[in-house]
Formats: C-alpha cells, structure tokens, sequence
C-alpha cells in the first residue's frame, strides 16, 4: 500500500507557470522514474482559466489533478495557497499515509529524493527539507544508511515572534479547538501579523517551510489546518502554521539534504504582496 502523499500545488494560469510546471515534473520523473509505486501524486492546480488535467497525458504516473477553479464557489474559499495546502492535509488524513512529500512548480529535482527522505523518516527525523536553507544553522552532520547526509538544523533559541504585550502567551499559538484538524476556522490573531512586520526579525522563520520536503504526517495533523483569510496572504499564513508545528508538544527535529533548485526567472508571489 502507498504510504506517502506526494503533492505538487501549481498556478498553471499564471505567465510562466505552465512552462515551470512541465520542466517540474520532467525534472521528478527522470530522477524518481519509480515515485508511483511508493507515492499516491496528487496534483493541485489553483483557480483559473487553465485547467490541468491534460498533465495525466504526458505524465500518466500521475494520480489525481484538482482543478480548483472548475468548481462553483461564489465565496472564492477554495481559491488560494492556504486552500491548496488545507486540501493536501485532508488527503492526508486518509489512514494509508504516513508521510508528506510536498513540492511547488518552481522548484527542479536535480538527484534522487525519495529513499533519502524516506532514511530521514526512519531516522526520527520529523521534516527533512531538501530545497535549500531558510538560513537557520546546522548543528550536526548524519550519514544515511544509502550513503548521504543529513544536515539538522537548529531551533531558534530566541522567539521574537513572541509578542510582548498583555497576552500570556504568544499571538499567534492556537488554542485547542484549534488544533489536530477539528476545525478549519483559524482565527489567527492580527498581532501576529504585526509582529513579524513591526517588532520581530525579519530574517527569523521557524523551521517549516513550503519548499519541497517530507513531513511525518502525525506531525503535521497535530497542528492541523491552515488559515485561509485573505488579511493573512501572503506570508503571514503559513508563519503561524510553522510557529506552531515548532512549537507544539514533543519538539520537532528538522534536516536538510539539498536535492533541488529553484527554476530561473522565479518570482515568488509572496515577494510581490508584502
């Protein structure tokens, strides 16, 4: 049975993306020609004119493509990255799964990933990232049983994103209705998009990040869905998944092993909002 969630979140209807996304996936099958024998893919192409599914044409190991915008939602709620990612968390609730794989058009493999991630797994590691850093410090170097490496990183020992006002705790940690995927109605508190604007480091982010990894699924359910008002896009979304993925009970332990890079002419959305 198929133990990992692969998903691969697109805009095809966007200049360029289109063209990404097909040197993307020529770029995963010629390094991981095997990926469907391990991996359920699922395709999800946000809202807009161009719809995906002729991809199942060129690429048949391909699974299932959600084009978001060919269903009628006059609220607009399924449109939007947060979407994309809330939709990939309620697949992974399915009990096969173990682990995410997670990836965007605009990164290329450039070697093998799959059993590399699948060693960091099994090697307790929570979320191996395998795009380049985010620019946190390696603290330790591990050798795979296949020959590779594994660099951890560091926690931020300093939360800045903490922010120091009346509240007791942080602005933006969830409460428990919150959490482990009971309720897709986030209320992130506006302070903490204040904070990471006004009072944090700006180069501080905790370890999750939306580039291309594997992610133990326990891991992920733990904190549950992403929030998808619009007041919180860009950016600001995923900094408080990611503040409480780091945070929650346990801890977490993050490697990285770069097996792959950024298409040229990128343009992050996120870059262009802020």
């Amino acid at each position: 049975m198929k133990n990992i969630l692969f998903t691969l979140t697109t805009f095809l209807s966007l200049e360029d993306k289109l063209k990404q996304c097909i040197h993307c996936l020529k770029s995963i099958e010629k390094y991981e020609p095997n990926l469907k024998k391990k991996c359920y893919i699922l395709v999800i192409n946000e809202c807009g004119k161009i719809n995906g599914q002729f991809l199942k044409k060129e690429f048949p190991w391909i699974d299932k493509i959600i084009d978001k915008g060919n269903r009628k939602d006059k609220t607009g709620k399924k449109c939007g990255q947060a979407s994309s990612l809330n939709i990939c968390i309620s697949y992974l609730k399915k009990k096969q799964f173990k682990y995410w794989l997670h990836w965007e058009e605009s990164w290329l493999a450039t070697r093998p990933f799959l059993q590399l991630c699948l060693d960091a797994m099994k090697m307790n590691i929570d979320c191996i990232q395998i795009s380049e850093d985010d620019g946190h410090e390696s603290i330790q170097r591990l050798h795979t049983p296949h020959n590779r490496y594994i660099f951890i990183q560091s926690i931020p020992d300093d939360f800045k994103i903490n922010c120091k006002s009346n509240f007791k705790k942080s602005c933006c940690k969830r409460n428990k209705n919150q959490l482990k995927t009971k309720s897709k109605k986030i209320k992130q508190h506006p302070r903490c998009k204040e904070c990471y604007h006004k009072k944090c480091d700006d180069k501080w982010w905790p370890l999750w990040s939306l580039r291309p990894g594997m992610d133990k699924k326990e891991k992920v359910l733990s904190i549950g869905y992403f929030n998808t008002d619009p007041k919180f896009w860009p950016v600001h979304f995923e900094l408080e998944w990611a503040y409480n993925w780091l945070t929650q009970p346990g801890g977490v332990t993050k490697g990285l092993s770069i097996c792959t890079k950024r298409q040229e002419k990128h343009i992050s959305l996120s870059d262009k909002n802020i």
